[in-house]
């Protein structure tokens, strides 16, 4: 009996060590969360949040840094100023401007000039069907005037991208629509599209019963040239996946080309001083642009503006130029045209070709080019046509009043907040 007894001790002891040591490895873990735990709690301890004073202190320091670069910049837009004003003075000297004795010769000169100016804008407003009298002539720019601030020919950003467009894109399933900023002449790019481009493609396959869109932007425009782009002609670009106006759900987006139309920022601001739209920033009628809220804290005066159901939010109406264009110039990965206002005044026929011809589009040929010469906005009437085309050539041919008629705390701030290299590439120049 007690061997036997011994046996069945041995077999327990192996089982009863398992347990052992069971039970040491469950103390062991608890006890490495626990000295976890209460390392967790003791770094929770050692962040403390930053005291109001402390949080005011950090605000002013940021606050005096944006004073401090906003300063500099203003400091030297006074340089850049001075510089460019003792250039023009040295130019003028050197040319002999304004210094001339012989006033027959000076007046011989001009008459020359005048006589080569009046052939080409008489052939221009002819072909727009306008008949200029004398004293309708006498009122317009010369045309060396415009081309002195305009140019001679259009600036078109994006044809580079034309080929892609044609090549991504069966002609059949081509479109092209206007989008752009309030005020700088979306009306105007869609009704010479409209009237004067055609994808013979569609026109084929649609027939011309279905030229004319239906409620104005409708699906069922034969000729390819929208009302707008289908998430809205003034909508900025960061929202063009995400948002879609009423009657354009159905629009494939990729098969329609964007035509963006831009405006010297000078003249849009004060447009836009005018009539805003839906932006929003703190100005008046003798105050306005208004792009620095307090000249002696350098603040600007920043600015909301809403798209439908979105909101974006700049530091002022001239950020507001340079960042809605560049979303399109910097972050657009399809193709897509950006043309001139001004080209559209100027260069009609000229830009309105070059953007047919990028959609792989034609220029009727069954009647002359069309020219809008009432106002675009406003809609074709009788006794009026005339009046509009005209009043614009002398409104944008003429050179811009010095400073643009800015203040001159919003002329220095114009300066240092426009985007220069988009003011380049379009050849716009701040006025002397």
């Amino acid at each position: 009996m007690v061997s036997i007894s011994k046996k069945k001790n041995r077999k327990r002891q192996p089982w009863l060590l398992g347990l052992a040591k069971c039970f040491l490895c469950t103390i062991v873990l608890i006890g490495i969360l626990g000295i976890l735990w209460l390392s967790k709690e003791t770094s929770k301890d050692d962040v403390q949040p930053l005291t109001q004073l402390e949080l005011e202190q950090q605000e002013r320091n940021e606050q005096e840094r944006k004073q401090k670069t906003l300063s500099k910049t203003l400091h030297d837009v006074e340089n850049i100023l001075a510089q460019h004003r003792s250039r023009a003075k040295r130019n003028q000297i050197l040319s002999g401007e304004g210094v001339f004795q012989d006033g027959d010769q000076e007046k011989r000169t001009a008459s020359f000039s005048n006589e080569q100016d009046r052939e080409h804008i008489v052939n221009i407003f002819r072909d727009a069907g306008v008949e200029l009298d004398e004293e309708t002539l006498q009122t317009l720019p010369s045309w060396s005037t415009i081309v002195s601030h305009i140019g001679d020919a259009p600036k078109i950003y994006g044809l580079d991208s034309c080929e892609k467009f044609r090549e991504m894109i069966p002609a059949v399933e081509r479109n092209v629509g206007c989008c752009g900023m309030f005020n700088s002449g979306t009306n105007l790019v869609t009704r010479l599209l409209k009237e004067n481009c055609q994808i013979p493609e569609r026109v084929d396959f649609y027939g011309w019963k279905d030229t004319f869109e239906k409620w104005q932007m409708g699906p069922y425009d034969a000729h390819g040239m929208r009302w707008q782009v289908p998430w809205g002609k003034h909508t900025a670009a960061r929202y063009r996946d995400i948002h879609s106006t009423k009657h354009a759900v159905e629009i494939e987006k990729d098969s329609l080309l964007p035509v963006v139309t831009i405006r010297h920022p000078y003249d849009w601001m004060k447009s836009m001083c005018v009539n805003r739209y839906t932006a929003k920033w703190a100005h008046s009628q003798g105050n306005c642009p208004h792009l620095l809220k307090d000249v002696s804290s350098m603040t600007t005066t920043e600015l909301t503006v809403r798209y439908g159901d979105y909101e974006d939010s700049f530091d002022s109406l001239a950020h507001l130029w340079n960042g809605w264009y560049n979303q399109y110039r910097e972050e657009a990965t399809y193709p897509f045209v950006m043309v001139r206002f001004e080209d559209l005044i100027f260069h009609t026929k000229n830009v309105t070709t070059q953007i047919c011809h990028c959609a792989g589009g034609e220029i009727r040929t069954d009647r002359p080019f069309f020219y809008i010469v009432d106002s675009a906005k406003e809609g074709p009437g009788h006794g009026r046509d005339r009046t509009g085309m005209v009043k614009a050539w002398i409104k944008y041919g003429n050179p811009m009043p010095p400073r643009a008629d800015f203040s001159a705390d919003d002329y220095k701030a114009a300066i240092a907040f426009l985007d220069s290299d988009l003011m380049d590439i379009f050849g716009y120049q701040h006025p002397q």
